[in-house]
């Protein structure tokens, strides 16, 4: 079948598309940078203008703190000519004369002395080169007449004239009479006023940045600025300060100002008593913005060209290797319609060769009844119906189990449980169990094992022993009367811990074609239907050998020869058990003992059993060890008898999972829901010919403790039963201590 497919039409042209997507890129990386770039120049900005501002404001400070030392000093050394001349006048005032007085004034380079009288306002004294103060210093002295009253009190201050002087002064009282003394000195205000100086000095012909501004004020006005048309300026009507007082920060990070057409980011802060303000140029903070878009957009162009030429070298390559796939393309199609041809006949070869698979042995077990009743009365012909029955129903048996396996393994839902066995015991065991088989099909059946040092081991010995039977009964069944079998397992090696066992059927059979053996592990494969009539098979077994040996990691192998015989090899590791331990065989043998140990004398164990044989098997093994057995036949007879029973008087249920009117798993659930007073505490086992480990996960999710595998081993029952026979013995006596 020969389908024509063309690949879909492009709506867009790609070269087109490749350029929108590559000027996206590029509008995008602007935006992305324009932001960032944004966002980093205000922080350098900010990062910047606070420095700057930390240090100016640090010189203020250092240059005001100078400041106030000095007049401090001053105001202590008036303060102490004061006091001096107050001694003086004490010990020996009618001394001193005028000329005497300026002479002390000279020396002490004061500017002026006034002495007072209480009482007595034409006794005032008034030394001093300029009268013109008098009043000034009349006042100063009206509010000082409270030291008048206290000897050792002393009155300094300095204050400001608009004269442009600045005047240091210091009262004390008179000790010779009451009244005052008042000593004062002048100085020039510019010569006192060294901070807004030093303030100005510091930022004339300061280096900010290009065109940027700082200033400081003393909350009144512009003492110090790099910008000589700010200084002496009043705060409050310089337009650039009020801008940046009043100033908005939308982005969080520095104010915006706008003077004149000019943008301004901008800082302020206040120290002590003064306002240091500073103006950083907008095209100054966005400076790195632009050279970095501008190097970016550079470099992007070149890696756009260079994709755009990879991109059209790229292409031209794609449209003649589009036009080499094209025949293929159009093979590929074709082959998967055939494949789905194919795949829809196996199908229907599957369904048609079930429905005579099935319908064979089915017409044969009916047939035979009707014989069975024809010959009633002739048990030999009866037997013989019996007989063939039995082989029939055998048959479609093994068809259901391999066809469900398969599925399962097909699916992953097997996952083989690991276990301690002995690997010689298992072969032996295998072995005799279809020696019997083979005898019956006329077949001599031989085994051996070779250099077996490792028969303790650890892993999956059902998947084991799956292999081993599917490949001798197959040897068996396509095998002729009076042919061979011969089987062997040998260990080959040692290595990590695990040990390598090679596991080998050779038989006389058939044999098998070369090109039957390209396919032979598919699922339903037989080489001839013409064999059909002799050889009975599902034609699963092989597939079934092939997933297991997968599974488990290890290799199989076949040499055949149509018409002589086949040889299969199937290698497989498993792990060592170092303790080399056998518990299960000992302790069957100890149980099954006529004076077998009584570990479970006292307890009382709840079977629920179906199968009469199963029940019967597991009360013996149990009662053998000192239990009482409780029976019930169902999981509703199971739920009734633990429901009857009192709290404690179970000691452990063994549930099978599969049971009529209540399977196992809802009678457990019901058990533990119920409000029984062992409801939570009672261990239930269950006990099912379900092995897989998905089965155990489901008994363990309705509320089990435990898995027991049938057929049932004596030593692992008991063995598992005891465990939890203790631990609950060992409960009991706790609660009642």
């Amino acid at each position: 079948m020969k389908i024509k497919m063309h690949p879909p039409k492009v709506p867009i042209s790609r070269k087109l598309l490749l350029i929108l997507i590559l000027l996206t890129g590029w509008l995008t990386m602007l935006v992305f940078e324009y932001i960032l770039g944004t966002r980093a120049g205000l922080l350098k900005a900010r990062e910047r203008l606070k420095a700057e501002s930390a240090y100016i404001s640090e010189q203020c400070i250092l240059y005001d703190e100078v400041g106030s030392e000095e007049e401090t000093k001053s105001l202590i050394r008036i303060a102490d000519k004061a006091l001096q001349l107050q001694r003086i006048y004490r010990e020996d005032g009618n001394r001193f004369s005028d000329e005497t007085i300026h002479e002390y004034m000279e020396n002490f380079r004061l500017t002026g002395i006034i002495l007072t009288e209480a009482g007595n306002e034409s006794g005032t004294l008034f030394f001093s080169q300029e009268k013109s103060m008098f009043s000034v210093w009349k006042e100063v002295l009206e509010k000082s007449v409270s030291v008048m009253d206290h000897y050792g009190k002393v009155y300094s201050d300095r204050f400001f004239h608009s004269d442009g002087y600045c005047y240091d002064f210091s009262v004390v009282a008179r000790q010779d009479k009451r009244g005052l003394i008042l000593c004062y000195m002048q100085q020039e205000t510019a010569a006192v006023q060294g901070t807004e100086l030093s303030v100005r000095t510091l930022l004339s012909g300061y280096t900010f940045t290009t065109d940027g501004i700082v200033a400081v004020t003393n909350e009144n006005r512009v003492i110090g600025s790099n910008s000589e048309d700010l200084i002496e300026q009043n705060a409050s009507e310089c337009e650039l300060i009020r801008l940046a007082q009043n100033a908005k920060n939308p982005n969080r990070i520095l104010p915006r100002i706008n003077l004149n057409g000019t943008v301004y980011y901008t800082l302020w802060d206040r120290s002590k008593s003064y306002c240091v303000y500073l103006f950083y140029p907008a095209k100054e903070v966005f400076t790195s913005r632009s050279m970095m878009i501008s190097y970016s957009s550079v470099l992007y162009a070149i890696l756009a060209g260079v994709v755009l030429w990879m991109w059209f070298h790229a292409e031209s390559r794609r449209r003649i290797t589009e036009m080499r796939n094209a025949e293929q393309y159009h093979a590929e199609l074709n082959r998967l319609a055939n494949d789905a041809i194919r795949a829809n006949d196996a199908k229907t070869d599957f369904l048609r060769r079930m429905s005579h698979d099935i319908r064979t042995p089915v017409n044969g077990i009916r047939g035979m009844l009707d014989m069975a009743e024809y010959y009633d009365d002739n048990a030999e012909k009866r037997k013989e119906c019996y007989e063939k029955m039995r082989e029939a129903s055998g048959y479609l048996l093994e068809l259901v189990t391999d066809v469900l396996d398969m599925s399962k393994l097909e699916q992953g839902d097997v996952m083989w449980k690991d276990e301690k066995f002995r690997i010689d015991r298992v072969f032996d065991e295998i072995c005799s169990m279809m020696k019997q088989q083979a005898r019956e099909k006329g077949v001599e059946l031989s085994s051996q094992t070779e250099n077996i040092r490792h028969s303790y081991l650890v892993g999956s010995a059902v998947c084991f022993r799956r292999v081993c039977l599917n490949l001798i009964g197959n040897a068996i069944k396509y095998n002729r009367m009076g042919g061979t079998v011969l089987v062997s397992c040998r260990e080959e090696g040692e290595e990590d811990g695990k040990a390598e066992f090679v596991f080998t059927c050779a038989d006389t059979g058939i044999g098998m074609s070369e090109e039957f053996m390209q396919h032979m592990y598919e699922p339903f494969a037989q080489e001839d239907l013409s064999f059909k009539a002799s050889y009975n098979g599902t034609g699963l077994g092989l597939a079934i050998v092939k997933k297991l040996v997968d599974r488990q990691g290890g290799t199989i192998s076949v040499e055949s020869t149509r018409g002589v015989g086949t040889t299969f090899t199937v290698r497989l590791r498993f792990r060592i058990d170092t303790e080399g331990e056998d518990r299960p065989q000992t302790r069957a043998i100890q149980i099954l003992r006529e004076d077998g140990d009584h570990a479970l004398s006292g307890a009382k164990i709840l079977i629920a059993e179906d199968n009469d044989l199963n029940m019967e098997i597991a009360q013996f093994i149990l009662e053998r060890s000192g239990a009482t057995v409780v029976r019930a036949v169902n999981g509703k007879e199971a739920v009734d008898r633990f429901m009857a029973s009192k709290a404690g008087e179970l000691d452990l249920i063994l549930m099978d999972l599969m049971m009529p009117v209540m399977d196992g798993l809802l009678a457990t659930q019901v058990i533990r829901a119920s409000g029984h007073p062992d409801a939570k505490t009672v261990p239930i086992v269950a006990m099912t010919a379900n092995a897989y480990a998905d089965d155990v996960e489901r008994s363990l999710k309705s509320g089990m403790n435990g898995h027991l595998a049938k057929p049932l081993d004596a030593g692992k029952l008991v063995d598992t039963v005891v465990a939890y026979y203790k631990k609950r013995k060992a409960e009991k006596e706790n609660h009642d201590g």
